[in-house]
């Protein structure tokens, strides 16, 4: 009986440490500004692996060299309950000021978690509706 509650136990930790790291790993992600655009992959490895750190990163990212401001306006996770392992949806709107224009993005990712290695091990982008402009 002990083991059985010890392993329920144990699920629930991974779920809860699985919901924060993806939360935090993408409020990292995407809230920056012209001076944090960079710096703000450093950090990301406490939440997930060097491939989807790179991944996020794409190629020869450069500092901005005009004003921009991102932060998450809202954000929703869907833990998928059928998958093998502990997999997820989180979905957010993300509000970017890019020189005086504010635009509202709608980005969808597929999450996978490794409570082995306590870190996100896949972060793969949905295709959706990518933009809205307000103004």
């Amino acid at each position: 009986f002990t083991n059985e509650t010890e392993e329920k136990a144990s699920i629930v930790d991974n779920e809860l440490d699985y919901w924060n790291k993806t939360e935090a790993f993408f409020t990292a992600l995407f809230t920056y500004n012209q001076t944090s655009f960079l710096s703000r992959f450093d950090g990301l490895g406490k939440y997930a692996t060097a491939s989807v750190v790179e991944q996020m990163k794409g190629t020869n990212p450069e500092e901005p060299k005009v004003t921009i401001e991102s932060k998450i306006s809202d954000y929703k996770f869907y833990r998928n309950q059928r998958a093998e392992g502990i997999e997820g949806i989180a979905t957010m709107e993300v509000r970017l000021m890019y020189q005086g224009q504010i635009q509202l993005s709608k980005f969808v990712y597929t999450v996978t978690y490794d409570p082995e290695t306590k870190k996100i091990t896949e972060a793969v982008p949905l295709p959706l509706e990518q933009s809205e402009s307000l103004g």
